[in-house]
């Protein structure tokens, strides 16, 4: 009789785990019918490139706006769904004024303005038609700054505010500091003109020197295709090391980081409170995670950060 009736329970439970139903998201939309979009920003200051900081405005979206996921090729470049057909329908062109202000003194530093291609995404898409990757490339929308401000000069450790309004003048701020750009630091260092070089024969642990208080550095990689053209080939995020120098960390590459051949390397380093933004499990109506408020104290979705680059081009040879 028991082993009947762990038979029978045995077979209750294959009969239920067997049993799958495939549910539509819309299926609970009541749950989300009193959702009211909000606005979501990356304001990111970029001081070895001025010109390329970016203030990025999107409007929130439910997962259930089929108007959006509505699973088809609207645009006809054989990917579902893609960037090019959802971020022109999210970004907000409305905002009647973005500003960045040195924070200690309150001068205007710099205006920005609404840009169609503020820059771009490269983003890996698999082709199942010959087993192959590729890589797409999507622009997307922004404030720039405008070209009268093309001359300005950031200050590393100096304050900085981002100062965004809105049509409805709803202000908006969130504050930044920048750290100092990575240095290379290798002993024996071969170089060809511009291009450091690495063999086989060499000790090829390539490293960069950044502030103590770096928390967190992203490396890309893009492959030298011509003298005018360059290939995304992957990046890493991820913490320094402690250095022996005081007062500074250490990044730390191995030669196979690097692709075989020709690329162009960049190091960005990233102030503490985007550096989190990447990598903390928070949600992002946490006050820990966004520094971006409101005049009313109210906790705004994203981040104001900022990343310093450096960027060279290393010849691996193998």
């Amino acid at each position: 009789m028991k082993i009947m009736r762990k038979f029978i329970l045995i077979l209750i439970i294959i009969g239920i785990s067997g049993c799958k139903k495939e549910l539509s998201i819309t299926d609970f939309s009541d749950d989300f019918s009193s959702y009211t979009s909000e606005l979501r920003i990356e304001a990111i200051l970029n001081p070895t490139d001025f010109m390329n900081s970016i203030v990025r405005v999107d409007k929130t979206i439910l997962v259930t706006d089929t108007t959006l996921f509505n699973g088809r090729d609207d645009n006809g470049d054989s990917i579902i769904d893609d960037y090019a057909e959802i971020l022109p329908l999210i970004h907000d062109s409305t905002m009647t004024s973005v500003l960045l202000i040195e924070k200690s003194s309150g001068n205007i530093v710099a205006e920005f303005e609404w840009q169609v291609k503020a820059s771009k995404i490269e983003q890996y898409h698999y082709n199942d038609q010959d087993d192959t990757f590729e890589i797409k490339e999507y622009y997307y929308s922004g404030y720039k700054p405008k070209n009268q401000y093309k001359d300005v000069q950031i200050e590393y450790g100096k304050e900085y505010e981002f100062q965004i309004t809105t049509t409805d003048n709803n202000v908006i701020t969130g504050t930044t500091a920048c750290y100092p750009p990575a240095e290379l630091v290798m002993d024996g260092t071969i170089w060809d003109a511009d291009t450091l070089l690495l063999n086989s024969s060499q000790n090829n642990l390539v490293q960069f020197l950044a502030n103590n208080n770096v928390s967190l550095g992203n490396f890309t990689f893009r492959e030298v295709i011509n003298n005018d053209s360059v290939s995304f080939s992957h990046s890493a995020f991820f913490p320094p090391s402690e250095s022996d120098k005081q007062g500074y960390s250490i990044f730390e590459l191995t030669q196979g980081m690097f692709p075989i051949g020709l690329s162009q390397v960049t190091v960005s380093i990233l102030d503490n409170n985007y550096s989190q933004y990447f990598i903390s499990s928070l949600p992002l109506r946490d006050e820990a995670l966004s520094n971006l408020r409101d005049q009313n104290g109210y906790v705004i979705l994203g981040i104001a950060g900022s990343v310093t680059n450096t960027t060279l081009y290393v010849n691996n040879i193998l």
